[in-house]
């Protein structure tokens, strides 16, 4: 994957496919002319919007989303790029596709800033765990997902933008990942057999594993019933099956 400036994407637009990631609110104020939107979390329920033939320039307001976006789609057999910085909004910020040289104006924002608060939530929405880490992990939050992955699993890399808006959508939860080629030994204590696997914990309990790739709705059905899981409840079944 590499990260590519504004000119060169538009340099590149009668050949490449530009893939706006963002959400609807945000492509509201202004997009691409011929721009393919798909949100970040619903790719991979939509990649057959894409076509394998065609390379792919990701687009997003920062620069974060549309790394990931590229970095799944090269993992699964296509060739795609990110825009390096992201893009303003305001729908006046985008010129026609002619005169070039430039798609639009960059903006001195600080959305595109690399130490805006923006991108920091952004990168930080997920959190690499370790053997080490995990119990404390588990100990110091009251919801905690664990995503085990591998780079060089295809499913993995296109379940990582579903999980990474889930977790962006769910600051209240704590969206863990694990390397199983790294964790070995965490991944075999886990059991974890098949890759992707997604674990959820409440109360340090574990409540849910399945090994595959969901996509958006199927993952936000399992994040709503962790929540409105009753634990008091749960326990007290529990405690009832082994009288």
């Amino acid at each position: 994957m590499a990260e590519i400036t504004i000119t060169e994407t538009d340099q590149r637009r009668s050949t490449a496919r530009i893939l706006d990631v963002r959400e609807d609110f945000e492509v509201a104020e202004g997009m691409i002319p011929g721009a393919l939107h798909i949100p970040m979390g619903q790719l991979q329920a939509r990649l057959g919007e894409l076509d394998p033939a065609v390379p792919v320039i990701a687009v997003c307001r920062s620069g974060n989303r549309s790394a990931a976006v590229a970095d799944a789609l090269n993992g699964v057999g296509y060739k795609a790029d990110t825009m390096a910085g992201g893009m303003p909004g305001p729908a006046q910020d985008f010129p026609p596709p002619k005169p070039r040289p430039a798609l639009w104006r960059q903006q001195q924002t600080q959305g595109n800033h690399p130490t805006s608060p923006e991108r920091t939530r952004q990168t930080m929405a997920t959190a690499d765990i370790t053997q080490q880490s995990f119990a404390q992990t588990l100990e110091d939050n009251d919801i905690v997902f664990v995503d085990f992955w591998a780079a060089w699993c295809g499913p993995c890399r296109m379940f990582a933008p579903t999980y990474g808006a889930a977790a962006e959508r769910h600051p209240d939860i704590t969206f863990a990942k694990v390397d199983t080629e790294a964790e070995q030994a965490l991944a075999a204590a886990a059991n974890i057999t098949s890759i992707p696997t997604l674990m959820a914990f409440k109360d340090k309990t574990l409540v849910f594993s399945q090994p595959g790739a969901l996509n958006t709705t199927g993952l936000e059905e399992v994040i709503q019933a962790v929540k409105n899981l009753d634990m008091d409840k749960l326990r007290a079944e529990a405690a009832q099956q082994h009288a």
